[in-house]
C-alpha cells in the first residue's frame, strides 16, 4: 500500500473521531425536570409581567375547569399579586433554582427562586405534572 492511500485512511480515521467527538458533545436538550422547571417559570413569569389568566392557565386541567372554579384561582393570584406589591412593591423576577429532584415519567417539582422588588427572596416549590405533551402545574 502506498503512502498516499495510508494518509488518507489517517485522515478518514481522524475525521470520523471528530465527528464522533462532536456528536457526543452537542448538547442533548433539557432533561425532564429541566422542562417542567423552564414551563413553572414561563407560568410565574406571566404573574411577573401582569398576566395572571396566563398562570390559572398553566394549571393541569385548567381547559375543563369550571368557570367558577377558574375565576376563584384568578381572584386568588390577583389578592397574592396585591400582598406582594404591599409587602415587597412586587414581584421582580423569577429564576430556576438548580434542583435534583425526585420524579417520575410524568411528575415534579419544580423549584424557583422569587426576588421581590424590594430585594427579598423567596424560594418556592412547584409541584408539576405532564399533561399531552406540557408540563403543568398541579
Amino acid at each position: 500500500m502506498g503512502r498516499g492511500a495510508t494518509i488518507g485512511k489517517t485522515l478518514a480515521a481522524s475525521l470520523a473521531l471528530c465527528v464522533a467527538a462532536w456528536a457526543c458533545s452537542r448538547d442533548k436538550g433539557p432533561t425532564p425536570e429541566e422542562e417542567a422547571a423552564l414551563a413553572a417559570k414561563d407560568y410565574y413569569d406571566a404573574l411577573v409581567y401582569g398576566q395572571p389568566e396566563k398562570w390559572v392557565m398553566g394549571h393541569a386541567g385548567a381547559a375543563q375547569m369550571s368557570d367558577t372554579y377558574r375565576q376563584l384561582l384568578l381572584e386568588n393570584a390577583r389578592m397574592y399579586l396585591e400582598q406582594q406589591r404591599q409587602a415587597h412593591g412586587g414581584m421582580a423576577d423569577i429564576a430556576v433554582a438548580p434542583q435534583r429532584s425526585l420524579h417520575d415519567s410524568c411528575s415534579t417539582i419544580a423549584i424557583l427562586n422569587v426576588r421581590f422588588a424590594d430585594g427579598a427572596l423567596e424560594a418556592i416549590a412547584v409541584p408539576m405534572t405532564l399533561e399531552g405533551d406540557k408540563w403543568k402545574m398541579k
